[in-house]
């Protein structure tokens, strides 16, 4: 044992020069890398401008952007009720305007998005009008889950003009739903028109014959007794009608007010953030 002790130390005796000589190989010389610099200064010198350079050019070139976004409360509206007669079911045939998923598809579609370009003065012949390419680029609408409300988000290379594109787009959308639900809405409006016309009327004629039927009754006997029959019957007759001219007069305002009827709408302020 004592020899192989020997031998061993001698080894470590042996290698300690080498591993020596190692580690001062390994060794960084501070005055090496000061001759390095002061050697090749112009080299250095002229890479650190053109960095500078690059780096200003694409600060001209690649502005500072917002970031901005609207939420949009899609609307209802009574699709069909001004065909059904004025009856309970019309108050059933409410229905969005259009469904939010298909919605979030639309804003995605080249037609809104040159109407909302178009509605900001913004060039859509130019596809490299840059203020049009970075909205076609960060346009971005959300549907929030399980509602009808639709979250949409766009950049702008100032804060006003991510405001304004947010409300544009938003905007576009809502211009949109109206147009689809707008004759519906006419027909329900020239509907509620007619029935009021006819409850005027419905009302004056009431008016009319139930005076006929209190002179009969004070008149007693001098009125023959079938003329008087005809005189409440007629009244009977147009009080059923006054009520049901009333009560569809009624339904047709309840059909186009809130809570049934709202047309899409923004629901809260443009957020814009850096």
């Amino acid at each position: 044992m004592s020899d192989l002790s020997v031998i061993s130390s001698n080894k470590l005796q042996t290698q300690r020069p080498e591993l020596a000589a190692a580690s001062e190989d390994d060794a960084i010389d501070l005055s090496q890398i000061i001759d390095f610099t002061l050697r090749h200064w112009r080299t250095l010198a002229t890479t650190v401008a053109l960095a500078l350079l690059c780096g200003a050019a694409l600060f001209v070139y690649l502005p500072n952007q917002w970031s901005a976004s609207v939420t949009v409360e899609i609307g209802r509206a009574p699709f069909g009720a001004s065909m059904l007669g004025i009856t309970p079911d019309a108050m059933k045939n409410m229905t969005r305007i259009e469904q939010p998923e298909q919605a979030v598809a639309r804003l995605k579609q080249r037609e809104l998005i040159e109407i909302a370009l178009a509605s900001l003065g913004t060039s859509t012949s130019q596809p490299d009008q840059r203020q049009a390419n970075l909205f076609r680029r960060t346009l971005k609408p959300t549907l929030v889950k399980n509602t009808n409300f639709i979250q949409i988000g766009v950049s702008g290379y100032s804060p006003d003009q991510a405001r304004s594109s947010a409300t544009a787009i938003a905007q576009a959308l809502i211009t949109t739903h109206n147009k689809m639900v707008g004759p519906e809405i006419q027909r329900i409006t020239l509907r509620l028109k007619d029935v009021t016309a006819q409850l005027t009327s419905a009302d004056t004629e009431r008016a009319r014959l139930k005076k006929m039927v209190d002179d009969a009754v004070r008149q007693g006997s001098k009125i023959e007794l079938a003329s008087r029959l005809i005189v409440v019957t007629e009244l009977a007759n147009v009080e059923r009608q006054v009520s049901q001219l009333r009560a569809e007069q009624m339904t047709l305002e309840d059909l186009s007010t809130p809570p049934r009827s709202y047309p899409t709408q923004i629901v809260d302020s443009v957020y814009v953030e850096s």
